[in-house]
């Protein structure tokens, strides 16, 4: 039986509205925090080489301990944290284009997509958007909790996916900045691998980003 559009719309608004944190979000900030981490040492490493670096890594090995393991997790917590944020400002700003072929009339079908907005005008008297479709995502969130902890799975990975694309373009644009001033080889081969991980991750997250709102349309029709 269903609810009421405006009683539904209340208890959403009241119980759902934020999303819950989960594993799958530790994970996407700490791996970008941890992999930004990671390129900036070897950035740091190609502008000034060190000698016998096999050396110098045992010694910086011995002196890790439990202390520093939690500091190094939270600092790339943070700089996750961070750097998603600015991603999600880089593709809004750059690839308007792209966010508007990953709306979910572009990814379904036209019979599903018209299932799925007749519902949701039954169910809240008005028409899905881009705007509104958090009322979609919490609707299933509410009343398919399995369904969308699968959700919530592809969510978590497409923004790993599009902080990474945003790391990696970052560090291509540093490599072709440095192309004249450093040794031009290891330069070319930081280059073109940092533009192969940026498309490699802009690829897995336009993959995401379609399961996810498939999940959710699909689970919103159940």
């Amino acid at each position: 039986m269903l609810m009421e559009p405006e009683s539904l719309n209340k208890k959403l608004l009241r119980g759902n509205m934020n999303i819950k944190t989960t594993i799958y979000d530790l994970l996407g900030y700490f791996i970008p925090g941890f992999v930004s981490i990671v390129l900036v040492i070897l950035l740091i490493l190609q502008l000034y080489p060190i000698e016998n670096i096999s050396e110098q890594v045992k010694t910086l090995s011995s002196l890790i301990n439990i202390y520093y393991a939690i500091l190094l997790v939270v600092f790339s917590y943070i700089l996750g944290f961070l750097f998603s944020g600015l991603s999600n400002i880089y593709f809004d700003r750059l690839f308007p284009f792209l966010k508007r072929k990953l709306t979910l009339d572009k990814i379904l079908d036209n019979d599903s997509f018209k299932i799925v907005t007749d519902k949701f005008d039954k169910l809240f008297n008005t028409k899905l958007t881009d705007s509104n479709f958090l009322l979609l995502i919490c609707y299933v969130e509410s009343e398919r909790p399995d369904n969308y902890s699968t959700a919530l799975y592809y969510l978590s990975y497409y923004g790993m996916s599009r902080t990474l694309f945003f790391l990696f373009s970052l560090m291509s644009l540093v490599e072709l900045s440095l192309l004249f001033f450093t040794n031009p080889v290891s330069t070319v081969l930081y280059l073109l691998l940092s533009l192969f991980l940026s498309l490699i991750f802009l690829f897995q997250f336009i993959r995401f980003v379609k399961y996810y709102k498939k999940q959710i349309a699909f689970s919103f029709t159940l």
